[in-house]
């Protein structure tokens, strides 16, 4: 049996406002954590939860969940969550944020910081596999809405212990999506290895790979890509203005640049 449940929060100490919470929770769930002790039941039971809140302040949401400052400062907005179960194993993620303007720490300059920020994504197991999708990312900064950035991943793994990637995405402005990557990364990872700042577009990237089992991995990618540069970290060297495409595979690749 499911139990419904529909709650509304109202945060007192500026973490948000218009918070609601609601969703289903199987009664076997609750009754195994009175009992202290794994539900027992034949087929697990599907349920989902749905959290929404209109006003979040963001950043603070991600330091507490963090436990550790994060580059983003500030940002307020709008939020909703919904997750799907089976049993005790998720099934179904979507992610829906729209946030008004947000200031970023340790990216090397201002403009990074958006006016807008809107994002949908999802996430659902498949048969043997998985599948992650970004429906919509846009951003305003300096006045000027980009277009929507869009992408896939989806991975399989069959029984005969075989796997298979696939990936695509279209209209990547880099500069956009990095202070976003940035504020995901370890503090490892920030200090030791990822550059200070990207640049430049990327369309029609696609991406296959196939991991037979006893057998050596292939894959093929292709992508075009339009002022694409990058600058490390002090002391500091920089590589910008490449425009072309390039297509690899496991044997080797070819890089095209447009002269001019």
């Amino acid at each position: 049996d499911l139990i419904r449940f529909d709650a509304e929060l109202d945060s007192r100490d500026g973490l948000g406002s218009g918070i609601e919470v609601s969703g289903t929770l199987p009664a076997s769930l609750l009754l195994a954590k009175s009992a202290s002790r794994q539900p027992e039941v034949a087929e697990p039971i599907v349920w989902d939860v749905r959290a929404t809140g209109a006003d979040l302040d963001v950043a603070r949401w991600l330091r507490i969940l963090a436990n550790e400052s994060v580059p983003l400062t500030s940002g307020r907005g709008e939020v909703e969550l919904q997750t799907s179960f089976s049993g005790l194993t998720p099934t179904a993620l979507n992610l829906e944020v729209d946030l008004g303007p947000t200031v970023w720490q340790g990216v090397a300059r201002a403009d990074n910081n958006y006016q807008r920020l809107e994002l949908k994504a999802g996430w659902k197991a498949t048969g043997g596999g998985w599948e992650a999708t970004v429906g919509r990312f846009v951003v305003k900064r300096a006045g000027e809405i980009s277009p929507a950035s869009t992408g896939m991943i989806r991975y399989s793994r069959p029984a005969d212990g075989s796997s298979t990637l696939s990936a695509s995405a279209d209209n990547l402005r880099l500069q956009n999506l990095w202070p976003v990557l940035w504020s995901v990364a370890s503090t490892g990872l920030r200090r030791d290895f990822l550059p200070e700042r990207l640049q430049g577009g990327v369309r029609n990237f696609k991406l296959t790979a196939s991991m037979p089992a006893g057998r050596a991995p292939t894959w093929v990618a292709e992508a075009a890509f339009e002022d694409l540069g990058l600058v490390m970290p002090a002391p500091g060297w920089a590589v910008t203005g490449f425009t072309g495409t390039v297509r690899a595979d496991q044997a080797g690749g070819r890089v095209k640049l447009d002269s001019g």
